[in-house]
């Protein structure tokens, strides 16, 4: 199906296994699959109640500051919720969401800072950060203070690490909510890391990822870490275990209470944290709630997150098919292309542009085609970021069994359809389709969940502005046709690695397994033949495959027009006899 704005979830491998994250598919039904969010990296999500801190002065407390103030957030005209933004001065951001029918209140703080600055000698400390930071502050030293008094007050609470970010978030009955933030805030003002807790929390990282080693999801986006370029941060194993925390630092005499107190403190910083409120309150009183809490006493580092020019894929990495064997019975075709991070683009949605076209599923479609020849029951297409400056574009086919015997032909296929969409050029009208369809989604759209919905601004703030944090995954502004062109001119043979993903693959060739994961693959370096092969199609038009036609009933108006006024005339008729 075509990968649409409001439906935004992400391809990723082995993306039919829902429930070990969220990301971005172009299906109607997202699938829920590994990757997030943001559309950029795995979820370690925590086993137990965690959060996270920011920079610690431990005998200091300031007094916030508003700095900046945002009213006039763009919404939908169906939203009854009001928004403020408020920019404090040490600089984190906060987005107050006042919902006077809200059955939960509910909060989420993101910090930009994730697994990819893990030291290399340490997988799965920032994971362990997360852990950490919940065991206690100083003015709540209780280890399990906070859990309780969320579990009491009708709530629940958890945490993700991603590659680029941690978040931490919770949900209680309404009446709670001030207590509640003063416990939260607190994680990240005087966080104790409790020298006593270090191994039972290492111990409890190493459970989580020993339920995760059966799960297809996550081995899947290790081994997509594992075949990246040497020494790049993308490469590292996030979760972390015992063996990488505790028993290798060990022998190499390394202190790892140690190291994370100097990773908190390195990385940490009031600049890099956004936060999201939702209450019952009137705005006026949620942000008197707000500047009553301890956020001022949070150390602004003034750090700035890293960018990646290098992509993760080099060369020497590109150019493979990677024959996989899953945990369940699944036939997959997974096509990854090296592209540009196109999500600072959001106002010009390239990527949603060219995952509309060669994900749609009507005449002409590329699905269509492998349909009609038996070789695939769906297709998703569309881009992620994988961190900052470096993405991916993602071409996932389900093959049928006899698909799984033609999968170069499949692949072949698909560079037909990449070479329609380019020999198409940008289309102005396509655009405003997609537009169009995101403004209609975006004015209707259902009503989050609370705390869903504060993770999720929560981390969007990271990327885009208050006035964009509602609206910048829904509605596409602006046409750039050479941002368009641009990314299509990056899906090519030369620039891309396929996945077949299938049990029948243990029958042939000799496997490695993964390190963290043990996933069996075998890696075959695509012939100059076959490469010849997809180049030729790329510029070839293939007969059976054309753009979508024009959608002629996309409405754009949706005011309601006054009815005319209208006059009631009453007809009498002669009266007549009725024959009994």
């Amino acid at each position: 199906m075509s990968h649409l704005l409001f439906a935004s979830r992400i391809p990723t491998l082995f993306s039919s296994f829902r429930n070990a994250g969220r990301l971005f598919s172009s299906s109607s039904q997202p699938p829920q699959n590994l990757l997030r969010q943001r559309p950029t990296a795995v979820l370690l999500l925590s086993s137990r109640f965690v959060a996270h801190n920011a920079s610690v002065d431990m005998n200091s407390s300031q007094s916030a500051v508003v700095m900046k103030r945002f009213d006039n957030i763009k919404k939908s005209v169906s939203d009854k919720r009001e928004y403020r933004g408020l920019e404090l001065s040490n600089g984190i951001k906060i987005l107050l969401v006042s919902d006077p029918d809200a059955d939960k209140s509910a909060a989420s703080l993101d910090v930009n800072i994730g697994h990819l600055m893990d030291p290399n000698e340490l997988p799965g400390l920032a994971h362990f950060c997360e852990h950490m930071l919940f065991l206690g502050t100083k003015k709540y030293p209780d280890e399990n203070g906070y859990s309780s008094f969320i579990s009491h007050s009708g709530g629940t609470t958890n945490a993700y690490t991603g590659a680029e970010s941690t978040n931490y978030h919770f949900n209680v009955g309404p009446d709670h909510l001030p207590e509640a933030m003063d416990r939260f805030t607190q994680f990240f003002v005087s966080p104790l890391f409790s020298e006593g807790a270090t191994e039972r929390e290492v111990n409890a990282v190493n459970s989580e990822h020993t339920n995760n080693v059966q799960n297809d999801a996550w081995r899947a986006i290790q081994l997509e870490r594992t075949l990246s370029r040497p020494g790049h941060d993308y490469g590292k194993f996030g979760t972390g275990n015992r063996e990488t925390l505790m028993e290798i630092p060990a022998s190499k005499g390394i202190n790892v209470r140690d190291e994370l107190l100097k990773f908190h403190g390195t990385y940490y910083s009031s600049n890099i944290m956004a936060c999201c409120i939702l209450g019952k309150e009137p705005l006026d009183q949620l942000e008197k709630m707000t500047m009553d809490l301890d956020f001022g006493s949070i150390v602004n580092k003034d750090f700035k997150p890293k960018v990646w020019e290098q992509h993760v894929y080099g060369p020497e990495e590109l150019g493979w098919r990677i024959d996989v064997v899953p945990i369940k019975d699944i036939r997959q075709l997974h096509i990854i292309f090296a592209v540009d991070d196109y999500k600072p683009h959001y106002k010009f949605q390239p990527g949603n542009y060219v995952s509309h076209l060669i994900g749609h599923e009507g005449k002409g479609s590329l699905l269509s085609q492998l349909k009609h020849r038996g070789w695939a029951t769906g297709l998703t297409a569309g881009p992620r970021t994988v961190c900052r400056g470096v993405g991916f574009f993602d071409i996932q086919v389900e093959l049928s069994e006899e698909g799984l015997k033609h999968v170069d032909e499949v692949v072949e296929l698909a560079f037909h359809e990449i070479g329609t969409v380019k020999s198409a050029g940008a289309q102005k009208w396509i655009q405003e389709e997609i537009a169009g369809l995101g403004e209609i989604r975006f004015r209707f759209k259902d009503k989050e969940n609370p705390m869903d919905y504060v993770v999720s601004l929560a981390g969007a703030l990271q990327d885009v502005s208050f006035d964009d944090v509602l609206t910048h995954n829904h509605l596409v502004e602006k046409f750039d046709a050479d941002l368009i062109e641009k990314l299509v001119g990056q899906l090519t043979p030369r620039n891309m690695n396929y996945y077949v993903v299938s049990r029948k693959a243990v029958e042939t060739g000799n496997f490695t397994k993964e390190q963290y994961y043990g996933t069996p693959y075998q890696k075959t370096k695509i012939n100059e033949d076959q490469i010849a092969k997809f180049e030729e199609a790329l510029k070839t038009p293939h007969e059976s495959l054309y753009l979508p036609e024009k959608n002629e009933y996309i409405p754009s108006k949706f005011d309601l027009r006054p009815r005319e006024e209208t006059k009631m005339f009453i007809f009498r008729a002669q009266p007549r006899l009725v024959p009994s």
